[in-house]
C-alpha cells in the first residue's frame, strides 16, 4: 500500500492481515519459512482482539511515496505486553524493535508511555513488517498509525493537555472532598474519595503513565496495576452507591447482592496477584462482566426507587446513568462489538469525567443536607435543653414551695412550745419576791430552749 495523504496520520489497520498462535509456540524466524499459521485481512481501520493470551502476528507493506524520512509508527494499546515489529526483506529479518510493558521502560524502542516504532523511510522505498503482539487476558486494540513526526508531536502535545486537564479535575475533586470527610466524618465522602483515586489511577495506568512514571522497572506492578484499580473502581462505586442510596435500611436485599458483588472484586484482586496464567488472564473479562452487572443494576435501583417514592438526589441519578453509558461503550469496545476502539476509550474517560463532575455536585448537596440535618440537630437540642430547664425549674420551685410550707409548719410548732415554756417559767414579779438582787442567763439556741427554771419560797 502506498502511504498517501490520506493514509498517514490516521489508523489504517485494514491493510494489514493477522494470525493467532493459541500456543505461543512460532515466532517470526519460524513463521517467514513455513505456512502453519492461516492470515486473515483486517476488517476495520482499528481491529479489536477481545480478552486474550495468546499470540498474534500482524504482516503489512507500505511504500512511502514523499520526501519525508521520519516516520513514526503507532499501534496497540499503552498496556499490551508485547509489541514487537520486525521489518523483514527477502524472507530475512533485516530490522527489530522491541515495545510494550512486559519489559522495563528505558528498554522500549522509543521511550513513549505508547507503543510507538521510529521507521526511516526513504522517498518512494517500500517495506514489509511483521509486527508480534501478546497480552495476559486484557483485550488488544488495533491501530496502525504511520504518523509524520511534526504530526505526531503536534498531536501528542493536544492529547497530554487534554489527559493534564482531566487528571487536574479527578484530583482537585480527590483533595476537596477528602477536606470534607475530615470536617463531617461522613463516610459516604470517603468512599467518594476512594472511588475518584482508583478511576483515576485506571485512567493514569490504560493510558501508560503508571508504567512511564510509577513502575519503569517493577514489571509485577506494572502488570497488575489495571486489574487492581478496576477492581478498587468498581469496589468504592458499589460502597458509596450502597450507603448513598440506604440499600441496607431501604432494599435489604440488594444490600446482600451488593455484599457478594464486593467480595467478588476481592477476589479478581487476588487472582490477578497471584503467579498463575490462567487465573491472572481470567481476571480482565470477569472483572468487566461484574462491573457490567454492578454499575447496570444501581441505575436500575435508582430510577426503582424513584418510582416507589423515596428521594434520591438528581445529580446522582444523571452522574450514574452518564457512566453507566461510557461503560457500556468502552465494555462493548473491549469485547470488539463496538467498531472504533478508539472511541470506547475516550468514551469512558468523557463518561468518568462528566460523572465525577455530576456526582460532585450531588456530594456538595449532601454536604447542605448534612450542614441542615446538623442546623436542625442543633436546634431540636436547644429547644430539648430549653424545655428540659423549664421542667427542672418547675421541679424546683415545687419543691422550694414545699420546704418553704413545711418550714413554717416546723417554726410555728415551735413558737408554741415557746409560749408553753414561757407560760412554765417563772415571771419577773415573782422572782423579785424571792430574790430581790439577782439576774437570769438564759439563751435558747434558736427560739426555744430545752432549759427550765423555778423558784419558790
Amino acid at each position: 500500500m502506498v502511504l498517501n495523504e490520506s493514509q498517514l496520520n490516521t489508523s489504517i489497520a485494514n491493510i494489514a492481515e493477522i494470525a493467532e498462535d493459541a500456543d505461543k509456540k512460532i515466532d517470526v524466524d519460524q513463521l517467514l519459512n513455513s505456512d502453519e499459521l492461516t492470515f486473515q485481512k483486517l476488517q476495520k481501520p482499528v481491529a479489536t482482539i477481545s480478552f486474550t493470551s495468546s499470540r498474534w502476528f500482524v504482516r503489512f507493506s507500505v511504500k512511502n511515496p514523499g520526501t519525508s524520512a521520519e516516520i513514526l509508527l503507532e499501534t496497540a494499546r499503552p498496556i499490551t505486553n508485547r509489541v514487537d515489529l520486525f521489518e523483514v526483506e527477502k524472507g530475512e529479518i533485516v530490522n527489530s524493535w522491541k515495545n510494550g510493558d512486559a519489559r522495563e521502560f528505558d528498554e522500549k524502542a522509543f521511550e513513549h508511555r505508547k507503543s510507538i516504532f521510529p521507521i526511516d523511510f526513504e522517498a518512494g522505498e517500500e517495506k514489509s513488517f511483521y509486527l508480534v503482539l501478546e497480552s495476559d487476558g486484557e483485550a488488544i486494540n488495533l491501530p496502525l498509525i504511520f504518523w509524520e513526526a511534526n504530526n505526531f508531536y503536534m498531536n501528542d502535545y493536544k492529547v497530554q493537555l487534554f489527559h493534564g486537564i482531566y487528571f487536574g479535575m479527578l484530583a482537585l475533586v480527590i483533595f476537596i472532598f477528602f477536606i470534607f470527610y475530615l470536617l463531617l466524618k461522613e463516610v459516604s465522602f470517603l468512599f467518594y474519595v476512594l472511588y475518584v483515586f482508583f478511576q483515576l489511577l485506571l485512567q493514569f495506568s490504560l493510558e501508560g503513565f503508571s508504567f512511564q512514571f510509577l513502575f519503569p522497572t517493577q514489571m509485577f506492578w506494572t502488570n497488575n496495576v489495571v486489574v487492581l484499580s478496576a477492581a478498587g473502581t468498581v469496589f468504592f462505586v458499589i460502597l458509596y452507591a450502597m450507603h448513598f442510596l440506604k440499600l441496607k435500611e431501604r432494599l435489604p436485599k440488594w444490600h446482600f447482592f451488593y455484599q457478594i458483588i464486593l467480595v467478588l472484586m476481592l477476589l479478581i484482586a487476588v487472582m490477578s496477584l497471584t503467579n498463575t496464567t490462567i487465573l491472572h488472564d481470567l481476571s480482565y473479562p470477569i472483572i468487566n462482566g461484574v462491573s457490567f452487572i454492578g454499575i447496570v443494576s444501581i441505575v436500575y435501583l435508582i430510577f426503582n426507587l424513584k418510582s416507589v417514592g423515596y428521594k434520591v438526589n438528581n445529580a446522582f441519578a444523571l452522574g450514574f446513568t452518564v457512566l453507566i453509558l461510557g461503560a457500556v461503550v468502552f465494555i462493548l469496545g473491549n469485547t470488539g462489538i463496538l467498531g472504533n476502539a478508539q472511541v470506547s476509550e475516550l468514551s469512558l474517560k468523557l463518561s468518568s469525567g462528566l460523572e465525577v463532575l455530576v456526582l460532585s455536585v450531588s456530594m456538595a448537596g449532601k454536604y447542605r443536607e448534612l450542614q441542615q440535618e446538623k442546623e436542625l440537630a442543633q436546634e431540636i437540642a436547644l429547644e430539648q435543653l430549653e424545655q428540659l430547664v423549664q421542667v427542672r425549674t418547675a421541679e424546683v420551685s415545687s419543691q422550694k414551695e414545699k420546704i418553704e410550707e413545711q418550714n413554717k409548719d416546723i417554726v410555728d410548732s415551735i413558737r408554741y412550745a415557746q409560749r408553753i415554756q414561757g407560760a412554765m417559767l417563772p415571771d419577773e414579779h415573782s422572782l423579785k419576791e424571792v430574790l430581790a438582787d439577782h439576774f437570769i442567763f438564759f439563751r435558747p439556741r434558736d427560739i426555744v430552749s430545752g432549759d427550765f427554771y423555778y423558784v419558790d419560797k
